[in-house]
């Protein structure tokens, strides 16, 4: 499914976030091991399930914020205002 025909803004999100991921793999030298997926589409499945079964428990208010936040870093995104780097740092960080 293309990012444009889905209406919530946080599956958007896992879409485009698993689609750069995908991209960042080359210069990571990694592959989706280390992002416990088998691949940007496992990656993007397992995101948009775990959303669904967020929004069952918050109230409407939370799930408009939530999803101005998604559209918020959908739109850095979409601007290249987010590298790879920053992706690297988000999910690879190790604070120990």
């Amino acid at each position: 499914m293309g990012v444009g025909c889905q209406s919530d803004e946080c599956i958007r999100l896992c879409t485009a976030i698993s689609t750069q991921l995908d991209s960042c793999q080359n210069e990571w030298n990694t592959d989706w091991r280390y992002l416990d997926a088998s691949s940007a589409t496992a990656f993007q499945n397992v995101c948009q399930d775990s959303w669904s079964d967020s929004i069952t428990t918050l109230e409407w208010r939370e799930r408009v914020e939530a999803e101005s936040q998604c559209d918020e870093v959908l739109t850095q995104l979409a601007n290249n205002e987010i590298e790879c780097v920053d992706l690297q740092l988000l999910y690879f960080y190790d604070p120990k």
